[in-house]
């Protein structure tokens, strides 16, 4: 019964030890800058923000005035170091995002799963020009018209 012990742990072990051989992780930035170029203020919020339900505010959360601008920047691990500006998903896919315009109030789901339309919102990083800063960094625009 020890030897099986032993077995098991060195087998568990070496398991283990192979199956992390290899990978090698690497990190990717973005900075998420928008733009409002309409004559209104637009406010911007994480989620839908209605029938009572709020999520608490972060740098996704942001009100522009006409002409401003805001910006962030995120950081995250890739699997490797050649992504391109399609390999990045808005800060927005995954809960949507709600979007005040002057006295309107849209909500953009994020990722539809049964929609064969590209989403033509804040929430789909198709929306945004890109450049290429570095080697997995990418700046993403996206201007409010």
């Amino acid at each position: 019964m020890k030897k099986l012990k032993i077995f098991l742990i060195i087998g568990t072990i070496a398991l283990l030890s192979s199956a992390c051989e290899g990978i090698i992780d690497y990190r990717c930035n973005s900075q998420w800058i928008y733009i409002n170029s309409t004559n209104e203020q637009i406010t911007v919020r994480r989620g839908p923000q209605y029938g009572g339900v709020e999520y608490e505010l972060n740098e996704y959360d942001f009100t522009l005035s006409p002409g401003e601008s805001y910006s962030f920047e995120m950081f995250s691990d890739a699997r490797t170091n050649d992504l391109t500006a399609e390999d990045y998903d808005s800060p927005y896919i995954g809960i949507g995002a709600t979007v005040i315009t002057g006295t309107d109030t849209l909500y953009y789901p994020g990722f539809d799963m049964y929609s064969k339309e590209p989403l033509q919102s804040i929430c789909n990083v198709e929306n945004y020009s890109s450049e290429k800063l570095d080697v997995n960094w990418f700046k993403f625009t996206y201007i409010f018209e």
